[in-house]
């Protein structure tokens, strides 16, 4: 299994994107300011693509 990593996965197209990538069994690991507006179906880290040390720290949590 595949695991794929999509910022912004809480809304519009990353949420799209990742919820058509589940549905074809990949793992989807996604990135949020608002996690808590994610699906449950989906691995979530808090990240915010603006911050370096965020972006660093998700990429580490996604390994």
């Amino acid at each position: 299994m595949l695991n794929i990593l999509i910022t912004g996965i809480s809304s519009g197209i990353g949420n799209n994107v990742a919820t058509y990538l589940h549905h074809k069994g990949f793992r989807v690991i996604g990135t949020s300011r608002n996690p808590q507006n994610a699906s449950a179906a989906f691995n979530i880290i808090h990240a915010d693509i603006t911050d370096e040390v965020s972006v660093r720290q998700a990429v580490m949590l996604a390994q």
